[in-house]
This record gives C-alpha cells, structure tokens and sequence, in this order.
C-alpha cells in the first residue's frame, strides 16, 4: 500500500498546532478502529492513524519529517532501491550536456526514507514482515554497504552488534546495537553524487573548480546519509518493544531512587533537629552577667538598708503613738493593750508589706536594675517583667560580651 502523507492521513494542515493533531487523531482512531469498524481496509486505516500520530506529536521527528517528507514519499514510491541493477558503477552522461556526468551509484545502494512509517512492517511478531525481521535486514543492508566502501578506501570495518529477535536481551547487545548507529558515520564515498568529470577540464583551474564542486556535492550525500540512518535508529528504538520495557524499568528504577533519597534526607533533617533539641534541653544554664549579678546585689544591699531603717522608725513611733488598754471597764489605755482594728489606717496604709515567718512586716520592693526604676505596684512590676525579656534579647543580639543564656529576673 502506498504511503500517504501523515497530514492527509489525519486530515490536518500542515501548520496544525499540537491539540488539533490530537483532536484529529482522536475522531480517526473512533472512525477506523478495528472493534467499531468491521468495513474490510479498517484496520490498515488505523494502522496508519496510529503512525502519523506517533510522528506528529513528537516535536523532534515531527520537524524531520517535515524537512524530508518529499523524500520520504518519493522513496516510498521507488520501494527504496536506488540502484539500477546494474553490476557496478560508473560514468554516463547526463542528458547530452558537455561536461555534466553522473556516475551511478552501486546495485546494493538503497534509501532508507522509505522504512521511516510503522506500515513497513506487520506487528512485533518473529515473521517475515514483522518489526524483526524488517529491520533485520535493514541494518544488515546498510553494514554490508559500510564493509564495502571500507574495503575500497583501505580501512578496516567492525560489524555492529546484530539487531536480535524479541527474545535478545537488551543489556550488552540490543543497547551495543543503538550505541553503535546513534553514532554512525558512513565510509561511502558517493562518487555518484559527483556532477563533473575533472578529466574533462580543458585547465588546471577548470579541473580544481570541478573537483571542488564534486567534493561539496559528496560532503552534503554522507551528511544526509549519516543523518537519516541516526534518525531511522532513533524510529525504530521508540518502537522497539525491547527499548520501552527497559525504559520503563529505568524510570521506575530512578523514581524509587529519589523517593529513597527524599526519604533519607527527611529522615536525617529530623534525626538533627531531634538530637539539636535534646542538646538544647541538657546544655546547663550559664549564669548572669557580671554587670547584672553587681546591680542586682548592689540593689538588695541598699534594700536592706532601706528596710532597717523602716523597721527602727516604725519601732519608735509605736512605743510613743501606743493606744491604751481599757482598765476595769474604763476608757484608759494600758501598755500590753490590743490596738484598734483601724489602726491600720492613715500614711502607713500607702506602703505594701509582707509578713515573713517570724510574724515581721517588711517593704517590698519593687526594683528592676535593669530599668533602674523603682515600681509603685504589682501591675507595674508584670510589665517589667516584658522590658527585661526585651533587654535580654536585645543584649543577646548586639553586646559582645553578653552571654547566650541570660536568666531573666524572678518575681520577688
């Protein structure tokens, strides 16, 4: 059957953005697939559905088939032979011009653009016409092509790998065999290509002129050549059964591999934030700066002081403001007497005090050394408890001297 083009195939321009070649390959595949559509050519229909498709949602072999599809059709139509059966090559004259030659190129000469479709072959089986056997033999074309144009310029040719059968194992043959035509560079010299006869020339500048000519038409045949070969290669890999159980071993193979990575780096990351919080937890508490441990004793120092002098005051006061006792039901007052319940009235009421436990009533003092402020109350003091925090990050942050673990004030 001969080859249509991909675009024709769909039914799609050939400027179609890559949703409507999927859109078109989705209404051609419900149209001719084999289980909705019992009509007899069905299933070649689809078969070419399926192969247009598979080129032209590839951005890569998209654009080579685009640049060669004149080629590749044009090859199709000629079934891939180039040659013209003849024994060997040599020089003919192209129509009847002076020194226009073509030499022709040898009878086992063939252009691989015709096996760049899926419909040159029937299905992965180990037939005649199966994916096998059709490349096979291809690649078994083109090494014989190489050994002969090695022989002819004196180098030496290593046969590649052979290409296998389903059963090959991809390790060490199948993966030696695209290694080596991925890479591939052609021995041939295409003399054919050569459009002038340098023996012709009627000077020296003539002749160099012509074979340079020759040379650059040569150059631009192996480049071709080498570049088609690469881009066959890289087809039947995409298809080849072989190839897409392997890599979807090796993907599978490297998600699980960055999953044990993750895995292991989240597992570490927690291992040293545990193990940063338990040192945090046993690291014992540095004592408080120098500064502060002298404004806090200098403080309690001056405290006391302060405190005696109240208690001997209070002392002095009492024993001349004593009230006195009520004697014989009479309205006097006694030395031992019980004071008033309101006694407690008056400027002495202004001062919070606190009974220790030997029944004393002592000042309390409300002082933060690091404010060097005196506070009037316990809500006053709560706030101070904030700036000393606020003091102690900051300290913490800027002083060079200052250590890391500074203990905040206790409550009195």
């Amino acid at each position: 059957m001969p080859m249509r083009c991909h675009y024709e195939v769909l039914g799609i321009t050939r400027d179609a953005e890559a949703d409507e070649i999927k859109r078109a390959y989705r209404k051609c595949a419900l149209q001719w697939h084999p289980d909705k559509n019992r009509e007899e050519g069905a299933e070649e229909q689809f078969r070419l559905v399926q192969s247009a498709y598979e080129t032209l949602s590839e951005p890569k072999e998209r654009a080579w088939y685009d640049a060669h599809r004149d080629a590749i059709l044009r090859a199709d139509d000629d079934d891939g032979n180039s040659g013209d059966g003849d024994e060997g090559g040599g020089y003919s004259a192209r129509g009847g011009a002076g020194n226009s030659y073509v030499f022709r190129p040898p009878p086992d000469e063939f252009d691989v653009m015709a096996y760049f479709r899926s419909s040159s072959f029937r299905g992965f089986g180990t037939d005649s016409g199966g994916f096998y056997a059709v490349f096979s033999d291809v690649y078994t074309r083109l090494s014989g092509q190489e050994a002969r144009a090695a022989e002819a310029v004196g180098r030496e040719w290593s046969r590649p790998p052979p290409f296998g059968g389903p059963s090959t194992p991809f390790a060490h043959v199948v993966d030696s065999f695209y290694s080596f035509w991925l890479g591939f560079a052609t021995l041939k010299q295409y003399e054919w290509m050569d459009k002038y006869a340098p023996h012709d020339a009627s000077g020296r500048r003539e002749r160099r002129a012509m074979e340079d000519e020759n040379k650059r038409l040569r150059r631009i045949a192996q480049r071709d050549h080498n570049d088609a070969v690469r881009a066959l290669t890289e087809f039947v890999r995409k298809r080849d059964p072989r190839y897409v159980a392997h890599a979807a071993a090796v993907e599978a193979a490297n998600a699980k591999r960055v999953a044990d990575f993750e895995a292991r780096r989240k597992a570490g990351k927690e291992a040293r934030r545990a193990a940063a919080a338990e040192a945090r937890l046993n690291e014992p508490a540095e004592e408080d700066p120098d500064w502060m441990v002298e404004a806090l004793e200098r403080e309690r120092l001056e405290a006391a002081a302060r405190r005696s002098k109240g208690k001997k005051g209070k002392a002095d006061g009492g024993e001349r403001n004593a009230p006195r006792a009520d004697v014989d039901g009479g309205d006097g007052d006694a030395p031992g007497a019980t004071p008033r319940a309101d006694a407690g009235d008056g400027a002495g009421a202004e001062v919070a005090a606190e009974v220790d436990g030997d029944g004393e009533s002592e000042e309390r003092e409300l002082y933060c050394p690091v404010c060097n402020k005196r506070f009037k109350s316990d809500k006053q003091w709560a706030v101070r408890l904030a700036h000393v925090s606020s003091f102690v990050s900051l300290t913490r942050a800027t002083h060079p001297d200052a250590r890391k673990n500074v203990q905040p004030l206790p409550e009195p």
